[in-house]
């Protein structure tokens, strides 16, 4: 005899959980990201670091090489000049931040099919947002802690995600 599969309840969070957030997410460029995903759910970390050294390299060094060899004139005046090492990272933040409030994506997170969203609404977040979250980043680079804490929670979440709130997803 058989026996009639019994239909799974989907289960309900808890008052302490996040439900979640069932909008389809399209993006103008094709793309569509998972259409219910828990706030939970993020891209892997290996991923997201390749995704950062791939931005480092098409973005930064290009700023920094215009910086050292256009503007400054040397290796040894860029070194000695700190307000210009500040202001070429200000400026590698503020390019990461209108690729992530444009499309969702930089560089890097297009090679590697992640979408950087706002954690409560699952948009792609804004330009003030996602310089907040840069800011975020410099702070828990400097500190360690910050960066180390996704291999302590579940979620996955850096600091600056958290602080931030955003999340960074994988495309399908």
């Amino acid at each position: 005899m058989r026996q009639k599969a019994k239909k799974k309840e989907k289960p309900t969070p808890s008052p302490t959980q996040s439900a979640p957030i069932s909008k389809r997410v399209n993006w103008a460029d094709g793309d569509v990201c998972q259409s219910a995903f828990e706030p939970t759910q993020s891209a892997p970390i290996s991923r997201r670091v390749k995704a950062f050294i791939i931005d480092m390299f098409m973005i930064n060094m290009a700023i920094l090489y215009f910086a050292v060899y256009i503007i400054l004139g040397s290796r040894e005046e860029f070194l000695q000049n700190q307000s210009a090492i500040f202001i070429c990272t200000m400026v590698f933040g503020v390019i990461l931040s209108i690729f992530f409030a444009a499309k969702g994506q930089s560089p890097g997170y297009k090679a590697y099919d992640i979408k950087l969203i706002d954690a409560r609404t699952g948009e792609k977040p804004g330009f003030f947002r996602a310089y907040w979250r840069f800011l975020c980043f410099m702070f828990s680079g400097a500190i360690v802690v910050g960066l180390l804490l996704v291999f302590f929670r579940d979620d996955k979440k850096s600091l600056h995600d958290i602080l931030s709130d955003t999340i960074c997803i994988e495309c399908i």
